[in-house]
């Protein structure tokens, strides 16, 4: 218990009762269990209540579950003995609600609260239901907490102090900064010593008597000390001034006074402040945990100097201090001097401590009855504070709060999965399929819910509540290019990871980006980077600006006509920053990323494994840390977030060791999606003040195997770097086809929608314009079997090299890995490498022979100036080119067993990655503990899958695998022996397609021996849809 700090205040007819249920914020923990006895943990933070006059009243508690935390934090009720905890070691968290009936009272020394939540079992279907009192045999959550009122610390002493400690060590004055802040009953330090970066945290509880102050059972930095301590101390309720004296010899000081046995704290709650008055308040909103990344319910309370700050599992306590901004108090900086719990997490609530001063920019605004406290920070330096409090800056952590709770519970916390169409001008239909944080229903939209592109709103917002789909119209912008898309209810405006790009007028000729060579650096800058621009066929003489993070690159300069080469600038932060290329002021409309690293080399992630699972479930995964000065030993700071798209991972394990000194694990659980396809994933490590970002990806799938998007022939495969007519078939699920009936007589079926645009084909970054009718042939009367589709596009032109081909419907994306390459007289091509594999954490010396591996030198550039490699998607250093035939690279490699991609680019022109064309290199990381394929039968599959593989080898586990062919799960998995697996294929493009087996972090993959044969068709019976024009009736 906390006073003054609950989460939301009751509601209740008795002013009494309300009054004595407002003052408290009460933590516990709620066993809860499940219609299969498993203990889980239910965490109550949001309470709503309605109390009659004796205190006893219904209660609705929304909240996190999380499965099992063991025996030692879970009391099984007698009614529930079966229940056994200790079988499941994992969490994994979902929303849920309990109703419960309470009870209240408030006796001469103590305050309790009882809570009883129930539930019962009808026609096998379990429904919540408010138990009638606590002895309801229909409980199954029961928790019970008391607050002891005498002996505690007094109401004027209650809060935060800041100030100094002083004291004698071996006869050595030294001074620490220091916080104190005291509840009721608890106190707890929190010290620094000046000049050092140690902290000590100190708690204890505490009882008052007169001028003497007894600090029991004193935990020290987490380790109970098993000893008391009596202070003496003295405050002045005027000036809100405390000292506090303690002996360093142990007894009880005789007077307040530092001597050579005495130490001093000397501490006030008051410092200069000069707020509006309308500012002093408690205040609600919403903001993104720093743990989880959900958008979460916070409260601030503003008064009185006293600062208080909660979110969930972390809080920050203090004092605070303002300077307004030109006389004008509504307005200005804030810093607040207190203690933060920095890493708490589900399983940490309210921990790790430490002394903090956070500056940020305040502003008190009023829009029509209603008052808003906005409050920004930087997102990457708590110290610094921003110029102007900027929804639309990524930098910026800008939080709205209103004085009533109900507003910040409006917030929309939404996630898109999926943007379609990327590109567009004024006008255009944009579709968004949109998840929620949390538990929340998609329900109906909010009235004012507005969508942002950039400064731009959109017009006509539209919602599909049954299958979680916004749609607009692109408003008109003066900004072309890549604009952010933000959504907003009311004031509150929730930033995403997702762009639109204006496009110019028709006609008007524009860049596009087709990589950006290496696609990484280190956050100083300064590193030379390649980008190849298609659009045009000389740049030379035209003025060409490059800009990341919106920071301009130095010394850009045109090579080879089309390629642009720059230095890149130095960074705030670390992360994925975008990068913007425009060409007399004429922006590229696609969204090409770096990705910024604190220290080189210092800390890499992997991807996960295994890399695909199901869109419904929290599947488990596992990752890899590479520390390039690892000694084995876990960082005691080490903090790790993981991101799925905009949603965090449902649970995050401890990280461990391994007994490679330089490499840890740790496990994971996605979050579920709403939509099939590729989910990009952002792994963020913190230790010792650094963060080190990883970007990979996750494939979700459907819960069975016919409800995907699956590509399964593409023609042709390749072609040259002009761009050209590509035909694209691909199972498309039945459910997500509608016959358009206006446009029957045009042949025209569309998807969900009555646009054609509803069909999008990618080729890396750029579009593949559908360029004719999507043609259908479908089982008649079965929708439970998948329609093939006959997609037909236009790829635009680009630079040599591969790229992944994806086509999306409103119902999802496809999945698998299906592989375009263009081709040019002059692209790179790679006959061998020396050596042919490699291990883990080891830099390795490559030889790689092959044709077009250089360029004469021209003018100031050398032949090998333009020349990159890359291996798995890891740029190599001293490339050093012997001829166009021979170059060498020190690389290093992927941290995971398994293939990797070795690519060569020449001034923009890419080897290619397809291991079934000429010139494609990929090499084996082996570790000695990875499962190994020695044989595959039968050799070939039907492209429209369904034939079970059974796969020999080594080192395949015991029981869990995954099995990726040609980038696509294979489906019903079946783990025989560690030498034997067996799957069945999804089916794929006809062609030779590798196959991969992860085994955790493991994995290990067949480039040849296997492929796909066949035409693609939807069985015997399959019709193609009538597109003959019908009558009203008949349509």
């Amino acid at each position: 218990n906390r006073k003054n700090s609950n989460f939301r205040n009751m509601e209740g007819n008795n002013e009494t009762s309300k009054k004595q249920c407002s003052q408290s914020l009460w933590f516990g923990c709620i066993p809860r269990f499940d219609n299969f006895g498993h203990c889980r943990i239910s965490l109550c933070w949001t309470l709503h209540s309605k109390p009659n006059t004796d205190g006893i009243g219904k209660m609705l508690v929304n909240g996190r579950t999380t499965q099992s935390c063991g025996n030692d934090t879970v009391i099984c009720l007698p009614h529930k003995s079966q229940c056994d905890c200790s079988k499941n070691q994992e969490f994994y968290f979902e929303e849920t609600f309990e109703k419960c009936f309470y009870k209240y009272t408030d006796e001469t020394s103590l305050r309790t609260l009882k809570i009883a939540c129930g539930s019962q079992n009808v026609t096998g279907k379990v429904e919540k239901i408010f138990p009638t009192s606590l002895t309801d045999e229909r409980i199954d959550t029961l928790i019970e907490v008391s607050i002891s009122k005498t002996g505690g610390v007094p109401e004027n002493l209650q809060g935060a102090f800041v100030g100094i400690v002083s004291e004698h060590q071996d006869s050595v004055l030294v001074r620490s900064d220091a916080i104190v802040y005291m509840g009721q009953e608890n106190l707890m330090i929190i010290n620094q010593e000046q000049g050092k970066k140690k902290y000590t945290t100190t708690h204890c509880k505490v009882k008052v008597a007169g001028d003497k102050m007894e600090c029991l059972d004193m935990i020290q930095d987490g380790t109970s000390k098993g000893s008391n301590m009596t202070m003496k101390f003295k405050y002045d309720d005027t000036t809100k001034d405390l000292l506090v004296a303690f002996s360093t010899e142990g007894g009880i000081p005789q007077n307040i006074t530092l001597d050579a046995n005495t130490g001093l704290f000397k501490a006030t709650k008051k410092v200069n402040s000069d707020i509006s008055y309308a500012a002093t308040a408690k205040w609600f909103g919403r903001a993104e945990d720093p743990v989880t990344g959900l958008q979460t319910p916070v409260q601030m309370l503003i008064s009185d100097n006293q600062f208080s700050y909660r979110q969930k599992f972390s809080l920050f306590e203090g004092v605070y201090a303002t300077t307004p901004e030109a006389g004008d108090s509504s307005k200005g900086i804030m810093k607040i001097i207190g203690v933060r719990s920095s890493r708490s997490s589900e399983k940490a609530l309210f921990s790790h401590f430490e002394f903090a001063i956070m500056l940020g920019r305040y502003e008190v605004v009023t829009e029509g009855s209603n008052t808003y406290f906005r409050f920004a920070q930087d997102r990457f330096n708590h110290t610094r504070v921003p110029e102007t409090i900027d929804f639309t800056d990524p930098n910026q952590d800008v939080t709205v709060f209103s004085r009533e709770a109900k507003a910040a519970d409006e917030t929309p916390d939404l996630y898109i999965q999926n943007v379609m169409p990327r590109f567009g001008r004024a006008g255009t239909r944009i579709r968004f399929k949109v998840g929620f944080k949390g538990a929340r229903a998609f329900g109906k939209c909010p009235v004012d819910i507005k969508i942002y592109l950039g400064s731009s709103e959109c017009t006509e917002v539209q919602c599909d509540t049954e299958n979680f789909i916004l749609t607009c119209k692109a408003g008109a912008s003066t900004s072309l290019g890549p604009q952010r898309v933000d959504f907003a209810v009311g004031p509150l405006r929730v930033a995403t990871d997702q762009y639109f790009s204006y496009l110019p007028a028709p006609g008007t000729v524009f860049p596009k980006i087709i990589s950006i060579e290496p696609n990484l650096g280190s956050i100083k800058g300064g590193e030379e980077i390649f980008i190849p621009v298609a659009g045009y066929d000389d740049l030379n003489g035209k003025n060409v600006d490059v800009s990341i993070d919106g920071r301009k690159c130095e010394g850009v300069s045109i090579v080879d006509k089309v390629l642009v080469k720059c230095k890149t600038p130095a960074f705030t932060s670390p992360g994925e920053k975008i990068v913007l290329v425009s060409v007399d002021n004429v922006f590229a409309p696609n969204s090409v990323f770096f990705i910024v690293r604190n220290q080189d080399g210092t800390l890499r992630l992997s991807k996960p494994f295994p890399q695909v699972g199901k869109k419904s479930e929290f599947n488990k995964v596992d990752f890899t840390i590479f520390v390039k000065d690892g000694d084995g030993k876990v960082p005691s700071d080490l903090a790790v977030k993981i991101l799925f798209g905009q949603q965090p991972a449902s649970w995050i394990g401890n990280v461990t060791a391994t007994s490679n000194p330089k490499i840890y694990n740790i496990a994971a659980r996605t979050p579920k999606f709403v939509e099939s396809g590729r989910v990009k994933v952002k792994f963020t490590a913190v230790t010792q003040g650094q963060s080190y970002v990883g970007f990979s990806y996750f494939i979700a799938t459907a819960d069975k195997v016919e409800d995907d998007v699956r590509i399964v022939n593409i023609n042709p495969k390749s072609l040259s770097s002009d761009g050209g007519a590509v035909t694209i078939q691909a199972f498309v699920p039945r459910k997500y086809i509608t016959v358009d009936a206006t446009k029957k007589s045009r042949g025209l079926f569309s998807v969900q929608a009555t646009s054609e645009d509803d069909v999008t084909v990618y080729i890396g970054k750029q579009e593949c314009v559908v360029s004719e009718e999507v043609s259908l042939k479908c089982k008649p009367d079965d929708d439970t079997k998948p329609c093939l589709a006959t997609v037909k596009c236009t790829a635009p032109k680009s630079f040599a090299g591969s790229a992944y081909v994806f086509v999306s419907f409103p119902g999802g994306s496809s999945v698998g890995n299906v592989w375009f390459t263009y081709t040019s007289s002059t692209q790179p091509k790679i006959s061998s490498l020396s050596p042919s594999n490699t291990g883990i954490s080891t830099n390795t010396k490559f030889t790689i022979k092959g044709s077009n591996l250089q360029k004469a030198a021209r003018g100031l550039f050398a032949a090998c100036d333009t020349v990159k490699v890359s291996l798995g998607g890891e740029p190599c250093s001293n490339v050093n080119c012997a001829s166009s035939s021979e170059l060498s690279a020190d690389c290093d490699p992927p941290i995971n067993s398994g293939a990797a991609s070795v690519v060569v680019s020449v001034s923009g022109q890419a080897s290619a990655q397809d291991p079934s064309l000429a010139g494609a290199a990929s090499l084996t990381v082996t570790t000695g503990n990875q499962p190994n394929i020695t044989d595959v039968s039968p050799t070939s599959a039907s492209v429209n899958g369904g034939t079970k593989i059974t796969l020999t080898g080594t080192n395949f586990g015991s029981s869990s695998a995954s099995v990726k062919v040609a980038g696509a799960p294979c489906n019903n998995v079946k783990v025989e022996s560690t030498t034997r697996i067996t799957c069945d294929v999804a089916g794929g493009v006809a062609g030779s397609a590798s196959i991969q087996v992860s085994v955790g972090t493991e994995s290990s993959a067949l480039f040849s021996g296997f492929s796909y044969t066949g035409e693609a068709t939807c069985g015997e019976d399959c019709k193609e849809e009538d597109t003959t024009k019908k009558d009203d009736t008949s349509s």
